[in-house]
C-alpha cells in the first residue's frame, strides 16, 4: 500500500499539488478532523498511526482516498481519508447559528 500512496503522492506533485516543505501553510486555512477509528499502518514511513479520537490537521487529498495529515504531537503521514470526520470550525457553527435564529425570527424553518 505504501508504494501505491507515494506514487499518488508523486504523481500530484508533478502536477502541481502541494508539496510537504515548499510554501508555508496557514492554519487559518487548515482543515482539521477527528479520527473514527483506529488504523495501524501497513507501512509506518509513510502511513500514519490513529487512535480513535485523534485530532488531524489535513494538509493534502490524494484522488486515491489517502490524505496527509500532521497530528498534535508532530506525527505526520497518509491515512485513509473515509477514517476522519471533520471538525466544523466555530465561524461555521456561528453561521449556521445565525441562519436558524433569522429563521425563527421570520417565523420560516431555515
Amino acid at each position: 500500500m505504501g508504494k501505491l500512496i507515494k506514487a499518488l503522492a508523486e504523481k500530484q506533485a508533478v502536477e502541481g499539488a502541494p508539496v510537504e516543505g515548499v510554501g508555508t501553510v496557514d492554519p487559518k486555512n487548515l482543515e482539521f478532523y477527528q479520527a473514527l477509528y483506529d488504523f495501524v499502518p501497513q507501512d509506518p514511513m509513510v502511513e500514519m498511526g490513529l487512535k480513535k479520537g485523534d485530532i488531524v490537521a489535513v494538509l493534502q487529498k490524494l484522488e486515491g482516498g489517502w490524505w496527509r495529515g500532521r497530528k498534535r504531537d508532530g506525527t505526520m503521514g497518509f491515512v485513509p481519508g473515509n477514517y476522519l470526520d471533520i471538525i466544523p470550525r466555530k465561524e461555521e457553527m456561528m453561521v449556521g447559528q445565525h441562519d436558524k435564529g433569522k429563521g425563527a425570527e421570520m417565523g420560516k424553518d431555515v
